[in-house]
């Protein structure tokens, strides 16, 4: 800590010395404008008189040429005197250099001590290098068991789970195309499961830059309408209707996409700002924009919830997600109709590694699905 203030204090000593030495440094002065002009009238005055003597001009015509220049001479010399009055007085200027070599240290290290953060000690070359070889070797080692999963399923290329791992995986590396395509493969192998295919068309978009393709809009429309409270299929859609040129259509999925999202949901912020800009540029009243008929009350759990979860040790935590998904079960078995709910039961199987209870509850999902057509 004492080496860095003492190697502050020299940098702060030196700049400010070098730029007093700037500005206090004696230099031959340049001639004034006024004094320059002044100079020229005087020339133009001999050349008055030497064309006069050559016969070039008549007398008459030489003396209106002498006032002419006299009165410019007049007008040059009282803007000298103007300038020169107007000059800061050398005791004047001292001083102000003087404040301004007292001002500058004071008030960086004033800065510095709100702002910085003089108390965090310094980070060795050593140990920033450590942390970076540290994240390539994790890097590196991500990057070989990607390959590995890969070479596994060109081997078997029938292992569903093994397809959506790999796809996960590679969004996490952000190589997007590639992650929709092993993703593409799981979902043909398992059926088009909503949450899974949300996925798929989410990471299409990220392939190409945010723009929302008609692939992924076709998906999205796709599991509309056996999950109509997914937050992704508001959002995108919108997008995409306002790709289009469609304002008032992508307000009205951000209105969709407010109604069916939980009070405290991350994205209500950003997502009202683009509500407003885009009705704002398109002069639409959003007032007069509800959301649409028969949406799905938002789901997810309470602030209370998410504060009681957190203060549970994990073990309590694993007996209440493992109530609540045999609570899930046991009302389908009452509402066996009810597919958006065996698909939820089925990705909370899958992510517990459930594997066979997960296929179970999709066929059940299945079935339910043709009961209702």
């Amino acid at each position: 800590m004492i080496a860095f203030w003492a190697a502050a204090l020299i940098l702060l000593a030196g700049t400010v010395g070098l730029f007093l030495w700037v500005l206090m440094r004696s230099r031959k002065p340049a001639m004034a404008r006024a004094e320059y002009d002044i100079a020229v009238f005087r020339d133009q005055l001999s050349e008055v008189e030497r064309d006069l003597e050559r016969g070039v001009l008549a007398s008459d015509q030489a003396e209106a040429a002498r006032i002419e220049i006299k009165r410019r001479m007049l007008a040059a010399a009282d803007g000298r005197d103007v300038s020169e009055e107007g000059a800061v007085p050398p005791g004047l200027r001292g001083a102000g250099l003087a404040l301004i070599a007292m001002i500058v240290p004071v008030a960086s290290i004033a800065i510095y001590l709100m702002l910085g953060s003089p108390d965090v000690p310094d980070q060795p070359l050593a140990a920033r290098q450590g942390d970076v070889q540290t994240a390539q070797q994790g890097e590196h080692e991500m990057a070989g068991a990607v390959a590995k999963l890969a070479a596994q399923l060109e081997k078997d290329p029938s292992n569903a789970e093994g397809w959506m791992l790999l796809g996960r995986s590679l969004r996490t590396m952000e190589r997007w195309a590639d992650a929709a395509d092993a993703m593409l493969r799981g979902i043909e192998l398992t059926g088009r499961e909503p949450v899974a295919l949300a996925e798929y068309a989410e990471l299409l978009v990220m392939a190409a830059d945010g723009v929302v393709p008609d692939a992924a809009a076709d998906v999205f429309g796709e599991i509309s309408a056996v999950a109509p409270g997914d937050p992704r299929i508001h959002y995108y859609l919108g997008i995409y209707r306002d790709q289009h040129g469609d304002a008032r259509g992508a307000v009205q999925y951000w209105v969709d996409l407010i109604a069916v999202s939980p009070e405290d949901a991350p994205w209500l912020t950003s997502v009202r700002e683009r509500i407003r800009a885009t009705a704002a540029a398109a002069d639409i009243d959003v007032a007069s924009i509800k959301p649409s008929p028969d949406l799905p009350k938002p789901r997810g759990p309470s602030k209370e919830d998410v504060k009681d979860a957190a203060e549970m040790t994990p073990e309590e935590r694993d007996e209440m997600i493992n109530s609540m998904i045999e609570g899930l079960a046991a009302r389908l078995e009452d509402e066996p109709d009810d597919a958006d709910g065996w698909r939820r039961l089925a990705q909370a199987y899958r992510v517990q590694g459930k594997i066979d209870k997960a296929a179970e509850a999709m066929a059940r999902a299945v079935a339910a699905e043709k009961n209702q057509k």
